[in-house]
């Protein structure tokens, strides 16, 4: 829709910045990367790399972004068209960029929130591709990360909530890799509880 298209065109230009600054400052080390374009030429999705170096205000932005991409804006759109747009964005890296930028940023509360939002926005869903995007979201280094969230930020209602959601999303699926996501969590919040 007309909203989405809006957005994107204004990430896009966001890359272009990004890619011009990277080449005239030795030493960036963030960036946009992959704007994917739908086979009517417009762009289908513009996905966050994010790097230790990048702005924690841009940087929950952005968050903000994707999860707005990923859910869709108002009550008109279709929704198995969506799916495939949230699909997409996955397939382009939009886990782990999240994951990267929240990694960087672990202390930040805003950053947390807004970044946990967008991979439960990433993840959820009722279609066939739910349990693959669980995961990738696991593989990326999730289980833990929310763990070490959930620890860092005790005092934080919307982080706790938004962390066990992540969890949640992952624990949830009837693929192969549901069991080993299961023990994973389980063995991650063990260690948190001892480190104590």
């Amino acid at each position: 829709d007309l909203l989405t298209r809006v957005m994107l065109q204004r990430l896009d230009l966001a890359l272009r910045h990004q890619r011009v600054e990277r080449d005239t400052q030795a030493g960036c080390t963030h960036h946009l990367v992959d704007s994917r374009r739908h086979s009517h030429g417009q762009p289908h999705a513009a996905i966050l790399r994010a790097r230790r170096h990048q702005n924690p205000a841009t940087l929950t932005d952005r968050f903000v972004a994707l999860s707005k991409m990923a859910l869709g804006h108002g009550t008109n759109y279709e929704h198995a068209r969506q799916q495939h747009i949230k699909q997409d964005m996955v397939d382009a890296g939009a886990i782990e960029a999240v994951v990267a930028g929240l990694r960087a940023h672990i202390q930040l509360a805003k950053v947390q929130e807004k970044g946990f939002a967008a991979l439960c926005n990433l993840v959820s869903g009722d279609d066939t591709g739910m349990d693959a995007r669980a995961q990738r979201m696991a593989a990326a280094g999730s289980i833990e990360l929310a763990v070490a969230v959930l620890k860092a930020h005790t005092m934080s209602v919307d982080i706790q909530e938004r962390a066990f959601g992540a969890l949640c999303d992952m624990s949830h699926g009837d693929d192969e890799f549901a069991e080993e996501r299961s023990h994973r969590m389980a063995k991650a919040v063990r260690q948190s509880v001892a480190s104590q």
